[in-house]
């Protein structure tokens, strides 16, 4: 049946080149890529297995089809074998996408089927992965193959439904007015209880000059219980009602949002009900400098019971269980997601929005990690860009936050994170005709509290929070001969301290608190040599190596070993 497939994938294919050049309404274009991949574990790990082989060869065909001027039809057929699947039996055969789009009475623009969409960071926002902070290129390229893989495209999250988008131009009072306006399908009918799922809303923006607008924005994912047996069934409704604007005033601009947000909830079958509000607001200014120095400090506050699905929903599942080698040590332990799972683990990426706050890492960052959105948080945030004639570029944020209220105990934890990036390319410096560069980055995250009082729900004593970890990134890409490059990186996280992990249920509220203390390092290094054919075919040869150390149990210690080849094709 896989060879029946393969080969009517292979037809189509066919047909598709012999169609754009007989009409050209009909164009293609895709990726090809081939990779292969060996990991072991370090030669004193007796206990576990100890290898793995991976890879597949893989052709994305991305078909457009015009049939008129206004209407416009994208789609994405995927032909993938894995590596050991010889003579077709590990094909297959993959719609991965599919859209119609068009514009309609020359004034409305359309979109059905898969979709990409993001409103602001308290609304809908797909946040960035953690400890990914100006990564040198020899990882860079990795996490974006993960990203191409999972539909991660800078800040939008893929959907599957239709989207409106329409404009109202003015003479007087304001230039125009644009609307937005969508509806997704987040969850099918489950058990016969679970109802149909959807999430929908949209945005008015008046934009009252080029440089100034007021925004309105609303989201709602909601339950549609008649998909569901009238006797009992589940209701579930997550609101969110914001205000953003933009206004420049003389040299600067101020920005900002507020809105607020519901959560309802009602079980008919043992009468459960939820209903709880939140809020939040941000205020800034920003001034941009000769066009190349950028600088911005806001202050915000985002309540306790503050919840938005599209927004807080979190681009990594970090209950998810990792692909490559799991069990290590000489504890036979399941290992969890790492610094070398962020950039190569497909399996360990959400793509769907969650009605509750997810989990997450707090070595990686416990300041921020829904974004802005997160709640219980307050404080500033300073942020400065500078951009120098493409030959050197840094940027520098430090967010100094407080909880809004304590958690667990009547004190208040206290926050900080500062990141900075900078990259520096020499050869537009010094003019050289092969390129030479250096990235690095840098973050520091914290969160500390002194305790001198008793832990409220399980009546211990309160050990003071004070974790903090340290995120370095560095590397370096150097053209050794004519499209020959020399790829150099390396990431390391350290970390240590005590802090306390609020435990949820399914509506965001604390069940308990589970205290979580930690003193130990991770090390990612790596060294890659790659050609390029050309500025759309390259040919990677890359080896990784990943050394965890846990100093409070060794035996939780394990070193990771990675060689693979890759081969990328985009045409």
């Amino acid at each position: 049946m896989k060879k029946i497939f393969l080969c009517i994938g292979l037809v189509i294919a066919g047909l598709l080149v012999q169609a754009q050049t007989a009409n050209p309404k009909i164009q293609f274009n895709g990726v090809a890529r081939g990779d292969m991949s060996h990991n072991w574990l370090s030669s004193d790990d007796t206990t576990n297995v100890d290898q793995s082989l991976g890879g597949a060869a893989l052709i994305d065909l991305h078909l457009d089809i015009r049939p008129s001027d206004a209407v416009r039809i994208s789609s994405t057929l995927r032909v993938k074998n894995a590596i050991g699947g010889f003579w077709g039996q590990g094909a297959s055969l993959e719609l991965r996408e599919i859209s119609i789009k068009g514009v309609a009475a020359k004034r409305i623009k359309y979109r059905f089927g898969d979709i990409d969409s993001r409103m602001t960071p308290y609304t809908l926002w797909n946040n960035s992965g953690e400890c990914a902070n100006n990564e040198a290129d020899v990882f860079r390229f990795i996490r974006e193959i993960r990203h191409q893989e999972n539909f991660n495209y800078r800040n939008y999250w893929r959907n599957q439904g239709a989207d409106l988008a329409w404009r109202l131009g003015f003479d007087k009072g304001m230039e125009s007015i644009d609307f937005t306006t969508f509806a997704m399908r987040n969850r099918s009918l489950d058990d016969g209880k679970t109802p149909d799922r959807m999430q929908a809303g949209g945005n008015m923006q008046f934009n009252i000059t080029n440089h100034s607008y007021i925004g309105l924005n609303y989201i709602n994912l909601f339950d549609l219980p008649k998909t569901v047996s009238k006797t009992y069934y589940e209701k579930y409704s997550n609101g969110v009602g914001t205000s953003n604007f933009d206004f420049l005033l003389g040299h600067f601009t101020a920005f900002g949002e507020f809105g607020f947000s519901t959560i309802n909830y009602v079980d008919t079958s043992d009468t459960k009900t939820v209903n709880t509000k939140g809020n939040f607001f941000e205020l800034g200014l920003r001034h941009l400098i000769r066009q190349s120095f950028l600088v911005q400090a806001s202050f915000r506050r985002v309540n306790p019971n503050f919840f938005s699905a599209g927004a807080q929903s979190k681009r990594i599942n970090y209950t998810s269980d990792v692909n490559v080698l799991p069990v290590v040590g000489t504890n036979s332990y399941n290992r969890t997601i790492s610094l070398l799972d962020l950039i190569t683990d497909d399996a360990i990426y959400n793509q769907a929005i969650s009605y509750g706050l997810m989990d997450y890492e707090m070595i990686f960052n416990n300041v921020t990690p829904y974004g802005k959105a997160t709640p219980n948080r307050q404080g500033f945030d300073v942020h400065l860009i500078y951009v120098g004639d493409s030959t050197f570029t840094t940027e520098i944020e430090v967010q100094a936050l407080q909880d809004v209220a304590g958690q667990g105990s009547e004190k208040k934890k206290n926050y900080l994170l500062a990141q900075w990036s900078g990259d520096v390319y020499f050869d537009k410096i010094f003019g050289w005709s092969k390129s030479v560069s250096l990235t690095a980055g840098y973050q520091f995250a914290s969160a500390s509290r002194d305790e001198d009082r008793v832990y409220k729900m399980s009546k211990d004593l309160v050990k003071p929070v004070d974790l903090h970890s340290h995120t370095i990134d560095l590397g370096t890409s150097v053209e050794i001969l004519n499209r020959v490059d020399v790829l150099l990186g390396t990431k390391i996280l350290l970390y240590k301290g005590t802090d306390y992990k609020a435990i949820l249920n399914g509506f965001n509220e604390t069940v308990k608190y589970k205290c979580e203390t930690y003193d130990g390092s991770q090390m990612l290094t790596a060294a890659g040599l790659r050609y390029r054919f050309n500025d759309n075919i390259s040919l990677t040869m890359q080896y990784d190596r990943f050394t965890l150390k846990d100093k409070i149990d060794d035996g939780n210690s394990y070193k990771i070993n990675q060689a693979f080849l890759l081969f990328n094709i985009l045409f």
